[in-house]
This record gives structure tokens, sequence and C-alpha cells, in this order.
């Protein structure tokens, strides 16, 4: 979600941006917490890596839905109210690296 932020951070909406800019601090949080919970719960014991590695499995292909764009986005960029560049997969991606 931080990428979809960074693009809502530049929206040409004055109050969207300020809830954005609150956004980033409390996603980063989130982030940060889960990555160091997942590390600690797959290098843990044999089943706690088992665990951990079949949620991932299970929820890993809902992750496509954060990058789908659909009419409403398309939109709200066409307008200027929301940047939403194709390229937004490969940002996540690109950050979200096997630990």
């Amino acid at each position: 979600m931080m990428n979809v932020w960074t693009f809502l951070n530049t929206s040409s909406d004055a109050q969207l941006a300020a809830i954005v800019a609150k956004s980033v601090k409390e996603t980063s949080y989130h982030l940060h917490h889960a990555r160091d919970w997942l590390v600690r719960f797959g290098d843990g014991t044999e089943e706690s890596h088992r665990r951990a590695q079949a949620a991932l499995d299970y929820l890993m292909p809902y992750t496509r839905e954060f990058f789908a764009v659909d009419d409403i986005e398309r939109t709200l960029a066409k307008e200027g109210i929301a940047r939403w560049p194709a390229t937004s997969k490969a940002c996540g991606t690109r950050k979200y690296k096997p630990l």
C-alpha cells in the first residue's frame, strides 16, 4: 500500500493528499511490524515456518487486487485527483523482494 499512498500523495485534492500524508506513517509502521513477525515465524521452528509459508501461499493470490485498476481509478487519474500509473505493480514487486 505504500506505493499507492505515494501515488495519491500528489493528488490535486488537498483533503485526500492530507489524509494520505497521515496514512504513510501508519502504513509504514504496520509494514515493518508485519515484516518483523514474518521473519520471526519463518526463522523460528519448522512448524512456525510451515505455517507462515502456508499463510503466504493462501493469501498471495489476493494481492493481485492491489494492482488492478478499475473504472473509478481511471476516472480519478483522468481528472488529476489521483495518479495511478500502469507501472505501480512493478514498483510494488520491486520493494517487496523475498527476505
